[in-house]
C-alpha cells in the first residue's frame, strides 16, 4: 500500500470491480476520482453448464441421499473467506439433513479440520481441497455460500448464480452490488454463525424458494454481469485513457 502511494501520481487509469472497491480507493488511498472507474466483473454464462450426471456422480462420492441438501463453499482456505464460520454454522445444523462442502486449498485447514473435529463433524462437513472440476461440484450444490469476512466482487459467487445456485452470502463490500437480499439470494452479516446458520437452515427446508432464487440470480448474471459487458466496458475504458 505504500509503494502504491507512492505511485498513484503516475497513474492514467485504476479500475476497480465494485463501487465498494473504488470508495476503499478513493477514501483511503487518496486517489482522484476522475482516474478510478469500476468495471464489474463478468462471467462466460455458456462456460458453467449444469450437468445432471455431474451431480449425481459428486453426490454419490459423498454418500448423499435423496434428502440431503448440500451446501457449496469455494475459495481458498484463508481467514479472509470466513470457512470457520461456515462451520460453526453448519455445528447448529448437525441434527438436520443439511450437509457441507468446502473446496480449496490454503493456509486455514488445520484450523478448519480441528473446528469440524471438534464439533464432531467429520459424517457431514468435508474438505475435498483444491479441484479441477469445480463445475461438476457446482452442479452438486444445493446451496452456494460466500461467507467472507471481506471481499471485492469475487468471480466464485457470479460463476455461481450464473449457473442458477441459490446463494447465501455475508453482505460485504461488493457483495450487496450484485446479491439483493430476498429477490436473487439471501445476505447475512458477517462472522454471525447463528445468522449463517439460521439462514442455511431456511433454505434448506424450502425447496420453492431455492429454486426462486437460484432462477433470479442467473437472471441477474445474464443481464448485469456477462463477460461481453465487461470486456466491451474494459474496451471503452481504455479507449478513453488513449484518446486523452
Amino acid at each position: 500500500m505504500l509503494v502504491d502511494r507512492a505511485l498513484k501520481g503516475r497513474d492514467d487509469l485504476l479500475i476497480s470491480e465494485s463501487d465498494a472497491s473504488r470508495a476503499f480507493l478513493l477514501g483511503r488511498l487518496g486517489y482522484a476520482p476522475a482516474k478510478v472507474r469500476t468495471i464489474r466483473n463478468g462471467v462466460d454464462l455458456a462456460g458453467w453448464p449444469a450437468s445432471k450426471v455431474d451431480r449425481q456422480k459428486k453426490r454419490l462420492e459423498l454418500r448423499l441421499g435423496s434428502a440431503d441438501v448440500l451446501v457449496g463453499a469455494v475459495g481458498r482456505l484463508d481467514r479472509q473467506k470466513g470457512f470457520s464460520v461456515l462451520v460453526h454454522a453448519m455445528a447448529r445444523l448437525k441434527k438436520t439433513g443439511v450437509r457441507c462442502v468446502i473446496l480449496g486449498e490454503g493456509p486455514e485447514r488445520p484450523r478448519l479440520e480441528a473446528l469440524i473435529r471438534e464439533h464432531a463433524l467429520e459424517s457431514s462437513v468435508w474438505l475435498p481441497g483444491e479441484r479441477a472440476d469445480v463445475a461438476a461440484w457446482l452442479s452438486a450444490f444445493d446451496v452456494a455460500c460466500l461467507p467472507s469476512l471481506w471481499e471485492g466482487l469475487p468471480n466464485t459467487l457470479l460463476e455461481e448464480m450464473a449457473l442458477g445456485l441459490p446463494v447465501v452470502a455475508s453482505a460485504v463490500d461488493g457483495v450487496p452490488e450484485v446479491v439483493e437480499n430476498g429477490r436473487n439470494g439471501v445476505l447475512v452479516p458477517p462472522a454471525d454463525a447463528p445468522a449463517l446458520a439460521k439462514a442455511l437452515g431456511a433454505l434448506a427446508a424450502d425447496p420453492a424458494r431455492r429454486a426462486a432464487l437460484g432462477a433470479a440470480a442467473h437472471a441477474t448474471i445474464a443481464e448485469k454481469f456477462t463477460i461481453r459487458r465487461m470486456i466491451d466496458e474494459y474496451q471503452d475504458a481504455y479507449a478513453d485513457v488513449v484518446s486523452r
